[in-house]
Parts: structure tokens; sequence; C-alpha cells
């Protein structure tokens, strides 16, 4: 009997929590709402400035020059075996936003702007993947070795764990950023 009655204090503990995160949930979520609003607006005014000044977005976030070692000759000229298909700019995306071990996202951004949340704690600054300038110089063979093996000096960790496919569809998705 004493069981069942602790058991009951517990459970009705729980109801309550839960009963007062219901209720609050609702308040806290609009106040959030309003907050995202009013910022959203603001940056709404900063992009049509940006518009009628005439400066594109992409011009200004190209990198500076870096001083890498260049792919080896065998992965300059590969190209993308997989077809441009839907399946495998999904699959690309995945990978890149959640299922590499160290996801993508993290240093490149979910928008591919290199300002993932662990880039600012990085020596050098992660590539801004939407710089049509680099990444229309850049072949899909030498992004393929730049995923695969890493570059030591740009703090690019390998991917060697990743299957080709697998590096082939995060190409796909990766050149979508700057088409």
């Amino acid at each position: 009997m004493f069981k069942s009655n602790k058991k009951n204090k517990y459970l009705f503990g729980a109801l309550i929590f839960y009963g007062f995160t219901l209720l609050l949930s609702p308040l806290l979520i609009n106040d959030l709402y309003a907050n995202t609003n009013n910022n959203s607006h603001l940056i709404e005014e900063d992009h049509l400035d940006d518009e009628e000044d005439g400066v594109d977005d992409h011009e200004n976030v190209c990198p500076e020059q870096r001083k890498v070692a260049p792919a080896p000759q065998e992965f300059r000229n590969k190209i993308n075996p997989l077809r441009k298909e839907p399946r495998n700019l999904k699959k690309g995306k995945v990978l890149y936003r959640l299922k590499a071990r160290k996801a993508c996202k993290y240093c490149h951004g979910m928008e591919g702007k290199g300002d993932g949340s662990m880039a600012d704690l990085m020596d050098n600054a992660p590539r801004n993947l939407t710089c049509k300038k680099y990444m229309n110089k850049i072949t899909d063979g030498e992004l393929f070795w730049v995923i695969k093996e890493g570059v030591v000096e740009g703090g690019m960790p390998s991917y060697k764990h990743l299957s080709d496919k697998k590096i082939w569809q995060l190409i796909q998705y990766i050149r979508t950023f700057s088409s």
C-alpha cells in the first residue's frame, strides 16, 4: 500500500508539471513568434536596401585566396558519375546536414556560407560554398579529393569513411549553393 501511494504522488507531480507546461507553452510560443516577426521585418528591410544599392549577396562573400596543396592530377579531371536525379540530391542534402559523422553544416552552415556553429572555433574560416567565383573554378574531382582526403592547412577533416557514391551525392548538393 505504501509503494502505490508513493507512485501515485509521483504520477500526480508529473501530471501537474506537464499540465503547467501545456498551459504555458502557447504563451511562450506566441512571445517567440512575435520576436521572430520583429527581427524578420528588419532583415527584409536590410535586404531591400541591398537590392536598391545593386549589391549582389554573392559578390562580397568570396574567401581570400588560400594556399593549400592542389589536388593530384588524377582527381582534377574526374567527373561526377551520378545522374543529376532528385534522389541523389536528397541523399547529398541528408549527408550534408545530418549523416556525415562531422556533418558539413557545423562548419559550412546550413546554407553553405561558412557560418556554421563551429566556424568561429577554427583557425581558418570554412569555405563559403555560395561563392560562384570559387565554385565555378573548382572541378567535381577536386571537390571529391578535398572531401575524401581533407585539407590539413584549411582545417577540413577527411571523410574517408564515406563511400565514393556518398561523396558524389554530397558534391551534387554542395553545387546547389552556388548555382
